[in-house]
């Protein structure tokens, strides 16, 4: 196979695999942060922390992104960047389905889980838009970005509907929080893809 063809290949494979990262990423918001206040209303911390879980984790994970420039080079790469904070974005997750099964969720623990989340996603954020915009031709990155983007919200209204549909008829049993351990499981499987 030609030289060209093979890098046209490759390129291609690389745009496919980012728009299924997309379609993933759509499905791990939809499922996994936007349930984050929901969760802390279920686990019975109030209304003010369940405001606070959405604004000051963001205020945190906004304010780490600003160093981020400093750190890359410790990392050596975009790719080894984005996949070490995308891997502790998911595993941030992880607590959140042990308490949702189990009780027992307190305020530190949700905000040490949803500053993680955010500031590892926004850590990541920027490393992977320089990254991808050095993979994808500059002449087709508008239609590869539109497709990839409709790929996440299409994604994101189905994970809205089935985290509402889980919400809505999953049994809660004798924990009220039962119901939202498949949806961080999903949101965890979804961002490890």
């Amino acid at each position: 196979m030609p030289l060209a063809s093979r890098k046209k290949s490759e390129l291609q494979r690389t745009m496919e695999g980012s728009v299924s990262e997309g379609v993933a990423f759509g499905l791990m918001v939809a499922l996994g942060e936007t349930s984050f206040p929901a969760f802390v209303l279920a686990a019975g911390l109030g209304e003010i922390a369940s405001g606070l879980v959405v604004t000051l984790p963001l205020l945190a994970g906004a304010t780490l992104q600003l160093f981020s420039s400093r750190f890359l080079p410790l990392m050596g790469s975009y790719r080894r960047w984005v996949v070490t904070f995308t891997l502790l974005q998911g595993i941030s997750l992880s607590p959140l389905i042990y308490f949702a099964f189990n009780g027992g969720l307190t305020l530190t623990t949700m905000f040490t889980c949803a500053i993680l989340y955010w500031g590892a996603g926004m850590l990541a954020g920027p490393c992977w838009n320089t990254w991808i915009t050095s993979i994808v031709p500059t002449r087709i990155q508008t239609h590869f970005f539109a497709r990839r983007t409709r790929g996440m919200q299409i994604a994101s209204l189905i994970g809205f509907l089935v985290g509402g549909f889980a919400l809505r008829y999953l049994p809660n049993g004798s924990i009220a929080t039962a119901a939202f351990a498949p949806l961080f499981a999903g949101a965890l499987l979804a961002r490890g893809f």
